[in-house]
Order: structure tokens, then sequence, then C-alpha cells
């Protein structure tokens, strides 16, 4: 089970042993999970923006989701989530960018 989150930003931590945030997408009756498991919704909610532009830039249509987050409960199948990798490399990217020297 996963309950999307409508609560503003910062308003609590995390719920319920065993429960992850994720960044999700929900367009035309579909969602997935897209970037995550985070342990706190306030790390979801971080990563939300970046997550965002990437898979805007990867696909057109993306402008047209509905981007946000949402908490699953232990045990549930979020399936894979396609946005970790670009993620990553990108956060690396930026950290390559801004060491000094």
């Amino acid at each position: 089970m996963f309950s999307v989150c409508s609560c503003a930003p910062g308003a609590h931590a995390n719920d319920s042993a065993g429960s992850a945030y994720y960044v999700t997408i929900q367009d035309a009756g579909r969602s997935a999970f897209v970037a995550g498991p985070y342990a706190s919704h306030g790390e979801a909610e971080a990563d939300l923006e970046l997550v965002r532009n990437l898979g805007e830039a990867l696909d057109p249509r993306a402008v047209w989701y509905a981007w946000g987050t949402a908490r699953a409960d232990a045990g549930t199948d979020v399936g894979k989530q396609q946005l970790n990798q670009a993620r990553d490399e990108e956060k690396s990217r930026r950290v390559r960018i801004n060491r000094p020297g």
C-alpha cells in the first residue's frame, strides 16, 4: 500500500518503522515510484526537483506528469525506480564540479 502525501513540506518525520518515501509520478490514472527509497519525507522532497528535471530531460512527455512524493509501507512492491541511476550520476557530477582545486 502507498499513500500520497499532501502535507506541508517538512511537516513530519518518517511515519512508521519499515516505511520508505519515494519520488513519484502520476499520469492518466497510472502511477510509478521513480526514485528512492528515502528514509524520510524530507529527503524525498529534497530530491524532487532534481529527479523531475532528469525525468523531463529523458522523456519530453514528463512535463505533463504530476510529480510528488509518497510513502510505501514495508513489503509494498514498488517496482524498480527508473531514475535512481541518473539521479546518482547527476549528484556525483555536481560534487566534482563544486570540488575546490
